[in-house]
């Protein structure tokens, strides 16, 4: 656990919000709708708010493309590619 200010208490942070992010997504890649509904339980039961969520899974999602597309400058391109503004006609 990260970020404990009581040492009895140990407070949940970054560092599990990041895991059970990469393992929804492999979760969801792989099909494990049950296993994406649980960590999103736990989740929820954690108290994380949306915005730290979004971020989180955002950032994680990025390392992600970027380890997918090789490099950074990839990974630019296939993100602008499927974003909404990058499917012009």
């Amino acid at each position: 656990m990260t970020a404990a200010k009581d040492p009895a208490k140990a407070e949940v942070g970054h560092d599990e919000l990041s895991a059970m992010a990469t393992g929804a997504m492999l979760c969801w890649l792989t099909g494990d709708t049950y296993a994406v509904g649980r960590i999103n339980d736990e989740i929820e039961k954690l108290g994380f708010t949306p915005e730290q969520v979004a971020t989180t899974f955002g950032v994680m999602a990025g390392k992600m493309l970027v380890e997918a597309a090789g490099t950074r400058a990839n990974a630019i391109i296939v993100a602008d590619r499927v974003s909404p503004s990058g499917q012009r006609s």
